[in-house]
């Protein structure tokens, strides 16, 4: 027993004086030419698809939708805005208790309508599927 403790000994001692402290050391990675340290693993949201802004003809259901619920014709609603927006889930982020969602990011869009009476209603979006938010 005592022999196989000497030798365990021996070997640890000669593989940790095997490395040379000089090459053994990592070298830190060089500066990118715009003076930013250069990564070879991309970050989760640069790894994601591009999100993309809906077409025409779900705009067009958007302001449909809108004017239903408002009582008026699709004529009155405005599109403030339309922006590419990465969702953080399946539910586009909108999911609550009981609630059943991927867990995985989604590339969508964010629309902002505006009404006859000036206000403001948002949607959550990807492809050709949305909710409104509440």
């Amino acid at each position: 027993m005592s022999r196989l403790l000497i030798l365990t000994m021996l070997l640890g001692a000669a593989a940790a004086s095997c490395g040379d402290a000089a090459t053994d050391a990592v070298t830190p990675p060089s500066p990118s030419p715009s003076g930013a340290e250069a990564t070879a693993v991309p970050t989760l949201a640069q790894a994601q698809p591009p999100a993309a802004t809906p077409g025409p003809d779900v705009v067009a259901r958007l302001k449909a939708d809108l004017a239903n619920k408002l009582g008026v014709a699709p004529v009155g609603i405005d599109v403030v805005r339309l922006e590419a927006f990465i969702w953080p889930d399946g539910c586009l982020g909108l999911g609550g208790p009981g609630v059943v969602c991927t867990q995985a990011l989604v590339p969508g869009w964010l629309a902002v309508l505006r009404g006859p009476g000036g206000d403001e209603y948002r949607y959550r979006g990807a492809g050709d599927r949305f909710a409104r938010e509440r």
